[in-house]
């Protein structure tokens, strides 16, 4: 979803939902003269609109809900808010984006305008941007940065900045939140999980075993941890904070683990997990790890797959 907001030369919040309840799927209800009342469809599906008054700025807006861009993004309720306001009287000065927007999006509204002037579309991607961001005024109200703004952009800014350390006890509340937060929403905390997260030292690191944390800026934005389990190096306790899941983040730190049990000239690295996981388990094969048969007595109830990632082998390969 987009949220994308359409700013007015005008105050009057009447006009403003005028354009609303022509623009959005749901338009709107027309009275009869019996008494009864009819809907009349708006002109773009997948959009959901309302008037409403910007005190801040002192103006009204048209604020809009995207709700698959793929049908209608911003340029096509841009234009077609321009039309309508034409024929009402009240003019779109610009516009504004509330969050993250995919790349996607505004190069296809650059794409519209430069067709639309009978342009080339063939041009660089940041020409591209420039474009979309001058024809749909998105510098309005406040200054519109595509590296803070557009999706793809706003995570490479946070993967370039993105430190990986090693535990500290300073980081022994982070380290159980992040854990307890995922487990939570996923499963629920088994009295192994408590024992571990409650006691990172005596659990982890004094058996030999390790905790990295990923840090962005000065915020704890995701854990992993390495338990040496005797036999065996096990990849565990890796979580990463809900509003920064999605940026490869836990790949980042898997594969910190794995070049560092490479440097410790370890064989192999193994891992529990449960097949519901699907996104973690697709990770864990792209990054190399092979199922194994799972034992009857692992020490986690929820776990139905265990991995492992071959050292020697992976970087024999190489």
């Amino acid at each position: 979803m987009i949220a994308y907001n359409l700013n007015l030369n005008s105050t009057s919040v009447k006009l403003a939902n005028q354009i609303a309840s022509k623009i959005r799927e749901s338009g709107s209800l027309v009275p009869l003269e019996n008494g009864e009342a009819v809907r009349i469809p708006g002109k773009l599906k997948a959009v959901k609109a309302i008037g409403w008054f910007l005190e801040d700025f002192g103006i009204a807006q048209v604020s809009c809900n995207l709700t698959n861009f793929h049908l209608n993004s911003m340029h096509q309720v841009f234009d077609e808010a321009t039309k309508i306001g034409d024929e009402i009287g009240v003019k779109i000065t610009g516009s504004e984006l509330i969050g993250l927007v995919p790349l996607q999006a505004m190069i296809a509204a650059a794409d519209f305008f430069l067709t639309l002037e009978n342009k080339s579309t063939s041009i660089a991607e940041d020409e591209k941007i420039k474009i979309a961001i001058e024809k749909l005024d998105l510098n309005d109200i406040k200054p519109f940065h595509p590296k803070e703004r557009i999706i793809e952009y706003a995570m490479n800014n946070v993967q370039t900045e993105i430190e990986i350390i090693p535990f500290e006890n300073q980081y022994s509340k982070d380290f159980y939140e992040l854990n307890a937060e995922w487990l939570r929403n996923y499963f629920y905390i088994e009295p192994y999980d408590e024992q571990v997260l409650s006691h990172p030292k005596e659990y982890i690191l004094d058996k030999g075993g390790y905790i990295f944390l990923a840090k962005y800026q000065n915020e704890i934005v995701g854990v992993v941890s390495i338990i040496n389990q005797k036999d065996f190096f096990e990849l565990s306790k890796m979580a990463v904070k809900p509003n920064f899941r999605g940026q490869k983040i836990g790949e980042m730190l898997v594969n910190y683990c794995i070049e560092f049990g490479k440097n410790q000239g370890w064989e192999s690295i193994t891992l529990y997990s449960n097949r519901k996981l699907i996104p973690a388990i697709t990770l864990y094969e792209k990054i190399g790890f092979k199922e194994v048969p799972l034992e009857t007595n692992a020490h986690y109830n929820r776990a139905d797959i265990k991995m492992i990632f071959e050292i020697d082998s992976f970087y024999t390969k190489l």
